[in-house]
């Protein structure tokens, strides 16, 4: 059992390379109980998690607390966000 926000970053990390996460949803849902439990004043309806854009369209931003979003992604291999010769695997 975690004592501490950064133990419990560390189990959570961990557990989802472990597991070998497969959804984007596994992912949003592990950030979340990462926000809530940091000291950092969020409460539960202060996360939202795949909230519409509002713009009419059907897109949703994945994760949203206050001003700030949060895009999550699989992987990060497909896309063009790494640097050639740059791992898209997370090290921990």
């Amino acid at each position: 059992m975690a004592t501490t926000v950064s133990e419990f970053v560390d189990i959570t990390v961990r557990g989802m390379l472990k597991r070998g996460v497969h959804t984007e949803a596994d992912i949003q849902s592990s950030i979340k109980a990462v926000l809530l439990a940091a000291d950092i004043g969020l409460k539960e309806d202060g996360v939202l998690l795949e909230d519409p854009m509002g713009d009419g369209s059907k897109r949703r931003i994945d994760i949203r607390f206050g001003q700030a979003i949060i895009e999550t992604k699989r992987t990060l291999a497909q896309t063009d966000l790494i640097p050639p010769g740059v791992s898209g695997e997370l090290m921990v």
